[in-house]
């Protein structure tokens, strides 16, 4: 279908959970709205932080409420989008929530329906930080801080932001820059237009 964003751009989009889902009909785009960076330098620790409500937040421009009541970015819970659960990891003089799951939903439904790949990187709502040990410890002897992103072959990878190791060294990571992939929930009551709701010929959304 064909969806009217929040700065005036039409999207292709599909529909990524219908109304059985219990999520309300959601749609996401089949292209990134732009792109977003990590900070590369002292701030690494507050935007890890912080990532989910900050790329969570990024996709808001694109939101248009006539169509749709809620945005948010792919891999986020898809009826919960602020939410994650993780361990506090502290290390050195820094603390970093540790992984979280969220992609996971979101993840495995692309994967169903075939729409994970989109020849383009996109960044999903998702961190993972970790722990090394080595054999003769228990103790933490390294940490790696990264943020999730799916690369160009629909694959879900990471980039490294930050580092730290039992020597006392640290360092921000190489980071990254990727898209932003948004997911819609459809207000109650819109109906279709036109179009046949093909790839070549979408719906298009009216109300």
């Amino acid at each position: 279908m064909y969806y009217l964003d929040g700065t005036g751009e039409t999207r292709k989009c599909a529909v990524l959970y219908d109304s059985s889902s219990g999520y309300g009909v959601q749609i996401i785009t089949m292209e990134t709205v732009g792109t977003k960076s990590t900070y590369l330098n002292t701030q690494v620790q507050s935007q890890y932080s912080n990532w989910i409500s900050e790329i969570n937040s990024s996709t808001n421009a694109f939101l248009n409420p006539t169509y749709a009541e809620s945005v948010r970015c792919v891999g986020s819970v898809p009826d919960n989008p602020s939410y994650y659960e993780a361990e506090t990891l502290t290390w050195g003089y820094a603390s970093f929530p540790g992984k979280d799951d969220n992609y996971v939903t979101d993840y495995n439904q692309l994967s169903a329906l075939g729409i994970r790949d989109i020849n383009a990187t996109y960044w999903v709502a998702s961190r993972y930080a970790e722990y090394g040990y080595t054999s003769a410890s228990t103790q933490p002897m390294s940490a790696s801080v990264n943020i999730r992103y799916i690369d160009s072959n629909g694959n879900l990878t990471y980039c490294n932001v930050y580092s730290y190791s039992w020597t006392g060294t640290s360092g921000v990571g190489a980071g990254g820059t990727h898209g932003i992939r948004p997911v819609f929930t459809l207000k109650s009551g819109i109906k279709i237009t036109g179009g046949s709701g093909t790839l070549d010929d979408p719906y298009t959304l009216g109300v």
